[in-house]
């Protein structure tokens, strides 16, 4: 740092800029989603993260004991970057649904839970969806509601997450 009128070269008359080094990343610079602080303000990819979208939606909304409830997951890309990995968890109370089967075969299962690695079997491009259905049986009387939470691993690195849950009666 250095005082002086006029400003000397290789100086600038502001210190709001927070990486010299770099011509891109300055106070009037629009926030990128590359892991840096483009817009000098003190955060990093701001906005950036809400480019994944998921609903879950209970096909039959009520089902009799016994009978099979399909849900159907959406996942889409809203972003402006590739998903690498897409992962799925989907959650539901044990005593009320057993998991049955789904359209994409899952890497691994619990009692109350299904797991899917790498559920879109590839990569998920921008402004593209990808649709799974999962089947549940319904084992006792009442209302539930199960949830999937969906992790996706994004081409500059990133890890974003979000969750869908869908509600079912399930009747004598």
């Amino acid at each position: 740092s250095q005082v002086a009128c006029p400003t000397p070269s290789g100086y600038v008359a502001s210190s709001t800029d927070c990486n010299d080094a770099s011509a891109s990343i300055n106070p009037g610079a629009t926030e990128v989603c590359n892991l840096a602080d483009d817009d000098c303000d003190g955060d990093t990819d701001e906005g950036c993260y809400l480019n994944v979208s998921v609903s879950k939606v209970a096909l039959n909304s009520s089902v009799p004991n016994g009978s099979v409830a399909v849900f159907r997951v959406n996942i889409t890309n809203i972003g402006a970057l590739n998903f690498t990995l897409v992962e799925a968890n989907d959650t539901f109370n044990a005593s009320q649904l057993r998991y049955n089967a789904s359209s994409v075969t899952p890497n691994s299962t619990g009692n109350g839970w299904v797991y899917w690695y790498n559920v879109t079997q590839g990569v998920l491009v921008p402004n593209a969806s990808f649709l799974f259905n999962i089947s549940l049986t319904a084992l006792n009387e009442g209302i539930t509601n199960n949830t999937i939470i969906v992790n996706v691993t994004r081409s500059d690195g990133s890890t974003p997450s979000r969750r869908g849950s869908a509600l079912l009666t399930m009747t004598d």
